[in-house]
């Protein structure tokens, strides 16, 4: 929240955050913070852990308070490390917040990847997480 606050008072712009794996948890994490990155992209993380979550709740435990940002969840199908369940039903839980505007809402996941993913899948993840933070994230 630190940084986050420093970026948007320095720079007058919306902070966008996405996270890989650990930083895919965190990511998760933001999203219990004040203030909270606009536009979230937890990669290969998962929800249900209470990296960097105030009070050591998690992202599934605070569903009701979840600041309804447009959210891109990247999942790898046959990832053991951080298998995709909790996300996908992360997801799941999320959408009846988001009925009013679904478009901000997507989760992605490329079913023959492992955490590692296969190139043609990375390649495919960074292009739909570029666009969504270009439709997602103001200039100003």
């Amino acid at each position: 929240p630190l940084v986050i606050g420093w970026c948007e008072a320095e720079y007058r712009l919306p902070v966008g955050l996405a996270g890989i794996s650990m930083g895919g948890h965190t990511t998760f994490g933001s999203l219990l913070m004040k203030p909270h990155p606009k536009v979230c992209v937890p990669i290969i993380g998962s929800p249900a852990s209470p990296v960097a979550a105030a009070e050591a709740r998690t992202p599934e435990q605070a569903l009701a308070d979840l600041p309804r940002v447009p959210l891109l969840i990247v999942t790898a199908g046959r990832d053991s490390v951080v298998p995709p369940e909790r996300a996908r039903s992360f997801a799941q839980a999320l959408r009846p917040g988001y009925t009013a505007f679904p478009e901000r809402l997507r989760y992605l996941e490329f079913p023959e990847s492992e955490h590692l993913m296969r190139e043609q899948d990375w390649k495919a993840a960074w292009e739909q997480i570029t666009e969504w933070f270009v439709t997602w994230l103001p200039e100003k």
